[in-house]
């Protein structure tokens, strides 16, 4: 935003008559806090494209309720904008996880020094990898080891014949994650470096 434009002066422009004045006032708050979302967007898991998304929404949540006369202003516009695009996101990750009944640590609530950088690293990795897996090999995996789901339980779920044809299948599951990391170039020396 223009330094000479105060919050103030912005909301009067997006409440404005003349479309033109709200579109050029909203085309300024967006080009001003585009890049501080994005950035953070991209370093809690998302991608260019989900920190645009994110974004985006977060605008338009800050621009309809100024249209609506419903922004209290208690804090600057820069500020509840990065606040919206971090709930917005937070969700999504929630929902996210929910969805594919995967477990992972909630790197906002974590002080930095309680979680060495390499177990984020590997987080992120098999994070990654899991992605590249099929849905019914993700899943089983993620029902063995971080649900401790047991062979019947899984068994059941799948609609496997034995327990045993539970087995076979998490075994296919192990080989096929241990390839992907091997295309991956990843390697339990740089996993544990």
């Amino acid at each position: 935003m223009n330094k000479g434009n105060s919050d103030q002066e912005i909301i009067e422009r997006i409440k404005s008559a003349d479309r033109k004045v709200s579109n050029n006032a909203l085309k300024e708050i967006y080009l001003a806090n585009v890049k501080l979302v994005e950035q953070y967007i991209m370093n809690h898991g998302g991608s260019q494209e989900d920190a645009a998304d994110t974004y985006q929404d977060a605008v338009m949540v800050f621009y309809n309720l100024t249209r609506e006369d419903r922004f209290e202003g208690k804090s600057s516009i820069s500020t509840f904008i990065y606040s919206v695009a971090r709930n917005i996101w937070s969700k999504k990750m929630r929902h996210l996880v929910k969805q594919r009944n995967l477990k992972v640590v909630d790197f906002e609530r974590l002080p930095e020094q309680d979680l060495p950088k390499n177990e984020i690293d590997l987080q992120l990795i098999l994070k990654g990898v899991m992605e590249q897996m099929g849905s019914d090999c993700k899943d089983l995996l993620t029902y063995f080891y971080y649900e401790k789901l047991s062979m019947s339980d899984i068994m059941e779920k799948f609609g496997l014949g034995s327990t045993q044809a539970a087995k076979n299948k998490k075994l296919r599951c192990v080989k096929k994650l241990m390839q992907l990391f091997k295309k991956n170039g990843i390697t339990k020396e740089n996993l544990f470096e």
